[in-house]
């Protein structure tokens, strides 16, 4: 009885598998073109700088949740809660940008 140890894909298991009847030439010189991926760097990622919001920015956050409460008021499904998600987002989203807009100077 033979017993296997261990499972592992190589590139000459990848072209096998894609040798049967429903590979093309093109998936075949595919599996054996494809240069192997190098790991990446292990330093840590920096964090992206936080967005800088305008005055735009406000206008938009604005009339998303102006659109989210008609969509609330306007939907006669059974269900309450529907499109709250939707609101609360858009209403965290204004806030944001208000507290940022006012640390800024920009807005009274």
């Amino acid at each position: 009885m033979r017993q296997l140890t261990g499972c592992f894909i190589t590139e000459r298991n990848k072209i096998n598998r894609l040798s049967g009847t429903m590979a093309t030439g093109k998936q075949l010189k595919a599996a054996m073109l494809v240069p192997r991926t190098t790991k990446g760097s292990r330093k840590k990622r920096t964090q992206p700088e936080p967005r800088r919001y305008t005055v735009v920015d406000l206008e938009r956050a604005r009339d998303r949740v102006a659109a989210s409460e008609r969509r609330i008021e306007n939907d006669r499904s059974a269900n309450p809660n529907r499109g709250r998600a939707g609101l609360k987002r858009a209403q965290l989203e204004l806030s944001v940008i208000e507290s940022q807009l006012r640390f800024r100077g920009l807005l009274e």
